[in-house]
């Protein structure tokens, strides 16, 4: 073997240990790395419902220190592991995995809960209106509930609010958020000088109002869909019909109509074929639909 071809296999050789190092000196993150297994391998036999071996694996509390972790190691590894007792014994990279968590204390972030029914999930849940922190008094102004919320974790991480910006600072906020645009100085000088205790929802509301406020936000719907006023690639050739499209989305932010949005992809199929027999009568359902077939491929 030639000296170029030894000196370039122990750079590889020195590029793999590096990588392998990387990975077992990254962090674990429970909800990342450790959660998805145990909700794969080991809660359902292990849940609250099923306390297989009076052992629960869905809830941090239910594992008492360290002895519990280590007789879910002794049960998992090994060349003959006896857990889980149905399916396929996890995988070394997964053992190594909890072992390293173990190792590290075995964090579990509080309020994790591993749920075996996969009906369970938050977005399956009806919905239920939590109770308002009740928080001790700080230095950030809670003015709605949101607030409440937002300073009762800040509280919980030691953490504190940045001083409330002034009327000038607030304005250029909130006008870049919504328009995309500075305000005027007429503006500006405007919403300093209200006496209205209302101003700044005053303010947001005529943001809401400007035509602006549809042109700066369309342009997330209209990324998503990959509009283009060309076709894109090598000809990246004209498409000068493609507006009427982006007018229509400007139009569904500035009309606040979700159903813009809702009804487009359930359709898609009955108005293809509306369309080709000249029976689609409704023109803004057409335009709705008009980025199935237009967009840049």
């Amino acid at each position: 073997m030639s000296m170029k071809s030894n000196l370039i296999l122990l750079l590889f050789l020195g590029w793999l240990i590096g990588v392998a190092r990387l990975g077992y000196s990254q962090s674990i993150e429970f909800e990342r790395d450790i959660a998805p297994i145990l909700a794969s391998h080991c809660i359902r036999c292990h849940s609250e419902q099923d306390p297989n071996g009076d052992m629960i694996l869905t809830r941090r509390e239910a594992m008492h220190g360290a002895d519990a972790w280590q007789e879910v190691l002794d049960a998992i590894s090994g060349d003959a592991p006896r857990m889980p007792k149905t399916g396929e014994p996890l995988q070394p990279q997964q053992v190594s995995l909890i072992e390293r968590w173990v190792a590290a204390g075995a964090n579990w972030p509080d309020g994790v809960v591993l749920h075996n029914d996969p009906t369970d999930w938050w977005s399956f849940r009806p919905l239920a209106a939590p109770s308002i922190p009740n928080v001790t008094p700080s230095d950030f102004p809670i003015r709605n509930p949101i607030d409440a919320f937002i300073v009762a974790e800040w509280q919980r991480r030691g953490l504190h609010g940045s001083p409330e910006a002034d009327r000038r600072t607030l304005i250029r906020r909130v006008t870049f958020d919504l328009t995309g645009l500075p305000p005027t100085m007429d503006e500006v000088e405007s919403f300093v000088s209200d006496p209205d205790p209302r101003a700044y929802e005053n303010l947001v509301d005529r943001l809401l109002e400007s035509p602006r406020y549809g042109e700066r936000w369309a342009r997330h719907w209209l990324d998503a869909v990959h509009y283009g006023d060309t076709h894109g690639y090598d000809k990246d050739k004209l498409r000068p019909n493609a507006w009427p499209y982006r007018d229509y989305v400007i139009r569904a932010f500035n009309g606040s109509k979700p159903s813009a949005f809702s009804h487009a992809a359930p359709s898609i199929s009955s108005g293809r074929s509306k369309s080709r027999t000249g029976r689609l009568k409704n023109s803004e359902f057409a335009i709705s639909i008009g980025m199935t077939w237009s967009r840049p491929r």
